[in-house]
């Protein structure tokens, strides 16, 4: 027995206390094989983002011809940073502006970061940076926030898929402006020297008119072409062959602008323009409901179903953004309600009430909303509703769809289509007249959807286009609310008809109508028979969609 004891080997301090630094020094090995797997894995994660946002803006750019941003953080510090070091993620093609994503506007997408997007207040990011954002011209995309992988007693910081930064990008639009094809893009944008080039490498520069940056003119049947800072320096425009003027002019209105050649004003002007055919005119229907940033930066939303114009003139929301519903043909412009106004409202009382002090310019003393007592049950889903419930349960509605989307659409067109029972908002139809109150609201309500709602127009709306109206410039108080017969259809007043297609109805059967509508006449014309009755692009307002 005691042999037995004497034989055991024990387990001395020396030997315990290398086991345990062994150990130590493997528990710190495991530790930081842990801690650098996590690093690589937030790594990886922000790869699959970008490649993900990446595939998903490569279909929105294809399909809208615009990038779905929101704020330009060009000059933001991070950015700056990235511009400076040669050694850092910006590759040779991220040239040009830089904006933060806007991930609504991209259907179903699953990402591990960028949440940051949301939280943008105005033009300001979130101090964490949580966003993604993209190179206007390389359509590169980088993680703002970025990824730190410490390691070997230094820090790097990752923003980007290396690989993507070397890829050029075939630019078709910018701004919303086509790149003819055959053409390159080289620089610039629409409000700053927009540049491309052909072939040959022959530049071509964007001539916006739109903002008035150019100014065209004309004298003596020749036309002239200047920059607006210097229109002293004014070129006589000189078509190259096969070019037409009136083609030129339509570039110029319906596009915002045209190209020309060479770049240089001071010598005569030979200018390509382009135009796109009617039918090119718009682009591809939006799957679902999805948000729309202009070049402004302003937005707006887009119910599923609905297209946008390519045209300069029309896609631009301070301008009149123009929808178009892709199975009716009907067009609506977007009306803009300032976020400020509705900042504080929480409510639906609340928001009437601010929108009332918004308009109230426009609003005559002792007038108000109210249902009238032919305002039945247009929907006949609830034979026991009364007149106020429906009436309020619309406006209610109403007020819903502007607190949460900024907005309202309202007919381009006035109401049409009386006589094949079906209402539309489309140009060269015949208007409804003398319908009652009730016909116009089944009318309306006949084109509501599981998408949007649509009703007559509340009074309180009226008030906000022409709220809308005077905001934006497009007319003064005193021409809205005094004295429209300077841009209506009335009697007194003369206007062109521009529709080639314009009918009127003098009595009796429709007829064909062009040239001057003289004073002291009466016109009765189909509908968008004069680009001189409107304002915005809106022809008349007569329902909306919500």
């Amino acid at each position: 027995m005691k042999k037995i004891i004497k034989n055991e080997r024990g387990v001395s301090l020396i030997s315990l206390a290398v086991a345990i630094i062994i150990l130590g020094i493997i528990t710190t090995m495991l530790i930081y094989n842990v801690k650098d797997t996590k690093d690589i894995e937030r790594l990886q994660n922000m790869y699959t983002d970008i490649n993900e946002i990446s595939s998903r803006v490569s279909n929105y750019y294809s399909k809208y011809g615009a990038l779905p941003v929101t704020v330009d953080v060009t000059d933001d510090s991070t950015v700056m940073g990235w511009k400076s070091d040669s050694s850092g993620p910006l590759g040779e093609n991220d040239t040009g502006k830089f904006y933060v994503i806007d991930l609504s506007a991209l259907e179903n997408v699953s990402l591990n970061y960028g949440s940051g997007f949301s939280k943008i207040n105005g033009t300001t990011i979130p101090e964490d940076k949580d966003v993604y954002i993209i190179n206007e011209n390389s359509h590169s995309v980088f993680y703002l926030h970025g990824i730190k992988i410490s390691g070997n007693g230094s820090i790097n910081m990752y923003y980007t898929n290396m690989e993507k930064d070397t890829e050029k990008i075939d630019l078709r639009y910018i701004d919303g402006v086509k790149i003819p094809d055959g053409f390159d893009y080289v620089s610039g944008d629409t409000k700053e020297d927009l540049i491309i080039k052909d072939s040959s490498n022959i530049e071509y520069k964007w001539a916006n008119t739109i903002d008035d940056l150019y100014i065209m003119t004309t004298e003596n049947d020749n036309y002239y072409l200047a920059e607006a800072s210097a229109p002293e320096t004014k070129s006589q425009i000189v078509l190259a062959s096969g070019q037409n003027i009136d083609d030129l002019i339509l570039s110029a209105k319906e596009f915002g602008g045209f190209y020309y050649s060479p770049v240089d004003l001071s010598s005569n002007v030979s200018v390509n323009y382009f135009s796109v055919a009617e039918d090119d005119n718009w682009g591809k229907p939006y799957d679902v409901q999805a948000n729309y940033t202009d070049k402004n930066g302003d937005k707006a939303y887009i119910p599923a179903g609905f297209k946008i114009s390519k045209l300069s003139t029309l896609n631009t929301i301070n301008k009149g953004l123009v929808i178009k519903n892709d199975t009716t043909g009907n067009e609506y412009v977007w009306i803009a309600v300032p976020k400020k106004v509705l900042a504080n409202a929480v409510t639906l009382e609340e928001v009437e009430n601010a929108l009332k002090e918004y308009t109230k310019d426009y609003r005559k003393e002792g007038y108000e909303d109210t249902y009238g007592n032919d305002f039945i049950n247009l929907t006949n889903d609830d034979p026991t509703a009364n007149s106020e419930i429906i009436y309020n349960n619309l406006k209610n509605k109403m007020l819903q769809s502007i607190k949460a989307n900024g907005g309202f659409y309202i007919g381009r067109y006035e109401a049409s289509g009386k006589y094949i029972d079906k209402v539309q908002s489309k140009k060269d139809e015949t208007p409804w007249n003398y319908v009652t109150i009730a016909d116009a609201q089944v009318a309306a309500n006949s084109l509501t959807t599981n998408n949007y709602t649509t009703s007559l127009m509340f009074g309180l709306q009226w008030d906000l286009v022409c709220k809308f109206i005077q905001e934006i410039g497009a007319k003064n108080y005193d021409e809205i609310a005094n004295n429209s017969s300077t841009w209506g259809n009335y009697r007194d007043s003369e206007f062109n008809i521009t529709s080639s297609n314009a009918m009127q109805y003098p009595g009796g059967e429709w007829e064909a109508i062009q040239g001057t509508k003289s004073e002291g006449t009466q016109a009765f014309l189909t509908t968008g028979a004069s680009n001189d009755n409107k304002v915005l692009r809106i022809k008349y307002r007569e329902k909306i969609i919500s």
